[in-house]
């Protein structure tokens, strides 16, 4: 799944949803806990990124790279695995972990299965995008015209107040 993150936030949503959507970013996150959540900002198209969320799945389903271009992300996961770090960062690392009971066995295993990921294995993962897409949880902080632009795509509706 870390793999699978890296596919998707450097190509698909930086490109369509970034790039082509003109958000400040965008991006998914998955969890040790499978919570998956996708998100973007200064976002100005809203049911648009909702559309791009909602592809993933095929996207994933249907991706074509070759071992090459799977190597390069698995180099990028690691990356963000293992970063440089300085003395501060790596206490605020082990006390992180400590608390969340992450043990070097874990973070070892996670090293392991994203540098032995392959193809088949980022593509099975298109079901399940689908499927948590399809549950449809969505919370948008934003423009308030443009949410009631589209207000059919949410069942409630909360004002914040200033």
């Amino acid at each position: 799944m870390k793999v699978l993150t890296t596919i998707l936030n450097g190509d698909y949503l930086h490109n369509r949803i970034r790039a082509q959507g003109g958000a400040y970013g965008a991006g998914i996150s998955i969890d040790r806990t499978g919570h998956i959540t996708t998100y973007s900002y200064r976002d100005p198209n809203l049911k648009e990124s909702i559309d791009v969320y909602d592809a993933m799945g095929e996207y994933i389903k249907n991706l074509n790279i070759d071992k090459s271009e799977l190597t390069n992300y698995i180099i990028g996961t690691i990356s963000r695995l293992d970063p440089a770090m300085t003395p501060y960062d790596k206490g605020q690392l082990a006390t992180s972990r400590y608390i969340s009971h992450i043990t070097q066995e874990e973070i070892q295993k996670t090293r392991e299965e994203v540098l032995n990921t392959k193809l088949k294995d980022i593509k099975a993962y298109g079901d399940l995008l689908d499927a948590t897409m399809k549950e449809a949880y969505l919370c948008v902080l934003g423009n308030e015209n443009k949410i009631m632009e589209n207000k059919n795509i949410f069942n409630k509706l909360i004002k914040l107040k200033k």
